[in-house]
């Protein structure tokens, strides 16, 4: 129950946090698939002239023949937060253009903007070119959303709507720079010691700037310690690193190109949490890039012994540092935080992957009992709180300089009710918690 305790107590006060952090609304990212929030972060103009909103729908399409009618527009815009987006229409009419219409697909208000002479251009053939300019705001999420546009004409006659869909690039969403997954790749990693009978086999990997220099070796146990009985050539690759994706799981990634001495690409992606990071799980291809990470076999950052004679001391005096990391979103808002909690003994500290699966409910309960005390009124799911990705591991045998890390995933999303109001919880985080003996 002491190792229970500790668990709840830390991540309980995590719980509350959250509530208390999402509900000050405060600055959360636009969500592409929300017309009506798309626009009201939009400006959209010709040439100088801004639109004005209006609820409902724009005027509907006359059958009148002599009805103005685009004759081009295109159907996808490339566009990035807190930049301008610009799409080229030209218009059939044989009494110029007077207004444009613009409507976010699904929005309950519309934009309209008067045109004058100076904002539209006619080339003599009863043509008319326009540019609407729409403003993307900087705090918009990765996503597309698609605009309904139309014309009227100064005899009140209005075009056919063309459909315009805008597809934004967004760094507002973005976890961590590509300099910052560089900066935090740096330094020495290994994968999972790999046993096979009374022999065990490690990868290393050693980063230094852009370049990764791999060696292989072999261990007379099988628990990958100990001077290796055979250590392979070194060989050298460089690296680059390119957008945040986001995986099929949810979680975010860098795409990885790695080089080798020939200059051949291998395609792959990358996420870097605390002392682990991931790679891409392998594709068909080396040309092919996955879109899922590895969860089972992480690349561990070389923290020092935890090798050598395993201890004798009595679990109660022993002395392991705890800390807990969190990585994630919360409401749209990036979570990257580190909490230390106090010093705790041996008898707290799960030795067995069955201890840590067990560890995963008590994170689990952890949340549910988190939103009971938070949400005095009642929580309400929009999607089933989960728990997912639970990983396990040990470097070291018990002694000084031994450390154990878990790690889970946890999904929340739903409504928050208290007597402040109703707020929204939508959570995806990743709990890393460490415990390293110190004495």
């Amino acid at each position: 129950m002491k190792q229970r305790n500790i668990f709840l107590g830390a991540l309980l006060s995590s719980s509350v946090i959250f509530v208390a952090c999402s509900s000050g609304g405060g600055s959360s990212l636009i969500d592409p698939a929300n017309p009506d929030d798309v626009t009201s972060g939009l400006t959209i103009k010709v040439g100088t002239t801004s639109a004005v909103l209006k609820s409902g729908s724009p005027p509907a399409a006359s059958t009148d023949a002599a009805a103005p009618a685009i004759q081009s527009a295109p159907t996808k815009v490339l566009a990035a937060n807190g930049a301008d987006a610009n799409a080229a229409l030209v218009f059939n009419t044989s009494a110029g253009v007077s207004a444009l219409f613009a409507k976010v697909i699904g929005a309950s208000r519309y934009a309209e903007v008067d045109i004058n002479a100076s904002n539209s251009k006619s080339n003599g053939k009863a043509q008319v070119s326009l540019s609407i300019n729409i403003s993307i705001p900087d705090k918009i999420r990765d996503g597309t959303f698609c605009v309904s546009v139309s014309g009227r004409d100064s005899n009140g006659l209005v075009s056919q709507a063309r459909e315009i869909c805008y597809q934004v690039a967004s760094t507002a969403d973005d976890e961590n720079s590509a300099a910052q997954i560089q900066s935090a790749l740096q330094g020495t990693w290994f994968d999972p010691c790999d046993a096979d009978g009374n022999l065990s086999f490690q990868e290393k990997l050693v980063i230094s700037g852009n370049t990764i220099t791999i060696s292989d070796s072999e261990y007379a146990n099988s628990q990958c310690t100990g001077t290796p009985s055979f250590e392979s050539a070194t060989a050298n690759f460089t690296f680059m690193l390119g957008s945040e994706i986001t995986t099929d799981s949810g979680l975010k990634a860098r795409e990885l190109d790695v080089f080798d001495a020939n200059n051949e690409m291998l395609l792959s992606i990358v996420r870097v949490e605390g002392n682990k990071f991931f790679l891409g799980v392998d594709s068909s291809s080396p040309d092919i890039r996955p879109t899922q990470l590895n969860r089972n076999s992480p690349y561990t950052r070389s923290s020092g012994s935890g090798t050598g004679t395993p201890s004798t001391t009595p679990k109660g005096d022993q002395t392991w540092d705890y800390t807990i990391s969190i990585n994630g979103t919360v409401s749209g808002q990036s979570v990257n935080d580190t909490i230390s909690v106090t010093q705790v003994d041996g008898f707290s500290v799960p030795e067995s992957q069955a201890a840590g699966e067990q560890t995963a409910f008590n994170l689990s309960d952890a949340y549910t009992q988190g939103f009971e005390q938070a949400c005095n009124q009642g929580f309400v799911e929009n999607q089933p709180t989960r728990v997912d990705n639970f990983l396990f591991s040990q470097d070291g045998n018990g002694g000084v300089g031994t450390s154990v890390e878990g790690r889970i995933d946890i999904f929340v999303n739903g409504t928050c009710r208290n007597t402040e109001g109703d707020y929204p919880i939508d959570i995806d985080i990743t709990y890393i918690y460490l415990l390293k003996r110190v004495s």
